[in-house]
């Protein structure tokens, strides 16, 4: 049976029946109808006070003047709600709008005065795309865009969001989001993300707005194109995260610009995963907020954007002046140097750690490293000439070759070049031996690096 119905143009209003009934002929008055479209030679009855009072799914064909009493609804066809203006939610409930899961689409630009958006549901998609990329303005102090519901996922794309007074997006408590081009302009916050999911975003503009998203607890958050333009406060920041329930933070081609006060990334103390951040250009201001963590935390690496520095792995000591003798007690017994305290770690000095100032003892802070540690050792002998044996050590055990040297009492200079493989926590020392008597040796001056 076809959805399509037709009206005559005699005044008289039609009770149409949908039950479909088929070779049914009815009395004809003096102006029939054909009622239903697909059932032939069906007349149906006019009568003086009939009524429509169905939903129609599909076409309405009137043939005539079409008279309502009552009112006419936006079309949700095929479950997509099609929003032009803010009653196309209904009624609104404590100063928002709750929707149920669905696809919604926002043909305008609204203007949606001090009235926000809840999601509502449960365990529940719900998708907001803007085809036009129409601007949506809330004027409003409590958050525009929120959460009712847990294990919601955010599909968001193509919107232009301005809320000069409150949060654009907040989300929290197992709630995910994922935003293909979000576009905010003048916010007093982007986004606020609590104990969230996951965090998948590809494009987003900030434009003068006071801060930008503040995320704790996100467990996984992927950001690809992160674009920041001189935010409307002095000490705004584009991205802060937090949260000892953080796992993975990964930034991707960020182009920022900020005023001299600002930051791009404040990265605090309390977040407990990890972040990776590669390629952009940056302008202005601080890339990592001064006095958080920034691209020497172990936690953090940062590559390749331009106008910022990059994560380095650089192990450094080096001591000067040093007139405290190094004890031989016995024919090629290895010993690591006596520094009397006099070691200091380099001011370059990044993911590794000096850790022992009497021997210059460095230590790996992270894992998989790989490179090559490097020494230049102007060291003195004692009595006549003997041939000294230099190695470096790993945990105690020796790594490649020794290199030999013959000092008496006039200093001379030996150079080490030692590749090395090393994982968080291991420790490496230069020890030297006297390969013929017991003659002491002291290093006088010496430095050591590992890159």
């Amino acid at each position: 049976m076809s959805n399509n119905i037709s009206v005559s143009s005699d005044g008289k209003q039609i009770s149409v029946s949908q039950t479909g009934l088929q070779g049914i002929q009815g009395d004809t008055g003096s102006q029939g109808i054909q009622g239903i479209q697909g059932v032939q030679g069906i007349q149906g009855e006019v009568g003086p006070e009939g009524t429509v009072s169905d939903t129609i799914v599909g076409n309405l064909n009137v043939g005539g003047d079409l008279n309502v009493d009552g009112t006419i609804t936006a079309a949700k066809v095929g479950g997509i709600n099609q929003i032009g203006t803010p009653s196309d939610l209904g009624t609104p409930v404590s100063g928002y709008y709750e929707l149920s899961a669905g696809y919604y689409v926002f043909n305008e630009s609204i203007d949606w005065g001090t009235t926000g958006l809840k999601l509502m549901d449960t365990n529940e998609t719900y998708t907001f795309i803007s085809p036009l990329i129409r601007a949506q303005t809330y004027t409003g102090t409590d958050p525009f865009i929120t959460t009712a519901g847990t294990g919601i996922i955010l599909k968001y794309s193509d919107i232009i969001l301005i809320t000069p007074n409150a949060t654009a997006i907040s989300m929290t408590d197992g709630n995910s989001l994922i935003m293909d081009l979000g576009v905010f302009f003048s916010c007093k916050q982007v986004m606020a993300l609590t104990n969230m999911e996951f965090l998948t975003v590809n494009a987003l503009a900030m434009v003068g707005c006071e801060t930008g998203v503040m995320s704790t607890n996100t467990e996984v958050a992927t950001l690809t194109r992160l674009q920041w333009s001189s935010g409307a406060d002095v000490s705004g920041v584009a991205f802060t995260a937090l949260g000892a329930n953080s796992k993975r933070l990964i930034f991707l081609g960020n182009e920022t610009e900020s005023a001299a006060t600002e930051s791009i990334f404040d990265i605090q103390a309390t977040f407990g995963g990890i972040m990776s951040n590669t390629g952009g250009a940056h302008s202005f201001g601080d890339y990592f907020k001064t006095g958080t963590r920034d691209q020497t935390d172990v936690s953090i690496e940062s590559y390749h954007c331009i106008g910022t520095d990059d994560s380095r792995f650089i192990g450094s000591a080096s001591v000067q002046d040093n007139t405290t003798a190094t004890t031989i007690v016995s024919v090629d017994a290895f010993v690591p140097f006596n520094l009397n305290s006099l070691a200091i770690a380099g001011e370059n000095i990044e993911r590794w750690s000096m850790t022992d100032s009497n021997t210059a003892e460095l230590t790996c802070n992270v894992d998989g490293f790989a490179g090559t540690l490097s020494a230049t050792l102007s060291t003195t002998g004692s009595g006549g000439s003997s041939e000294y044996h230099f190695r470096v050590v790993r945990n105690g055990i020796q790594v490649n070759g020794v290199i030999a040297h013959e000092l008496s009492g006039d200093m001379g200079n030996t150079f080490l070049s030692i590749p090395i493989k090393a994982d968080a926590g291991d420790t490496f020392v230069i020890q030297v031996a006297n390969h013929d008597n017991t003659s002491n040796i002291t290093l006088r001056y010496g430095d050591i690096n590992i890159s």
